[in-house]
């Protein structure tokens, strides 16, 4: 059995679109106002552009951990 754990941050761009980046294996335990803060600096600083345009604003940010167990077949 595996865990895959990502932290899901989602952004919206100028035309209202809807931008999500996943970061593999954050640092645990997420720290909110850090997260926040990261993600200020990234639409602050333009620092992606994606084809809908500069990111605006943040819509959220989640942890998502996904359980992974093999299937042994016959």
């Amino acid at each position: 059995m595996t865990t895959d754990k990502k932290l899901q941050l989602v952004f919206s761009t100028d035309n209202g679109k809807t931008l999500t980046l996943y970061v593999d294996e954050p640092r645990e335990p997420i720290n909110p106002t850090d997260v926040k803060n990261a993600m200020d600096s990234v639409i602050a600083n333009n620092l992606i552009i994606s084809k809908n345009g500069p990111l605006t604003s943040i819509k959220g940010a989640y942890f998502v951990t996904r359980t992974v167990e093999e299937i042994t077949l016959p």
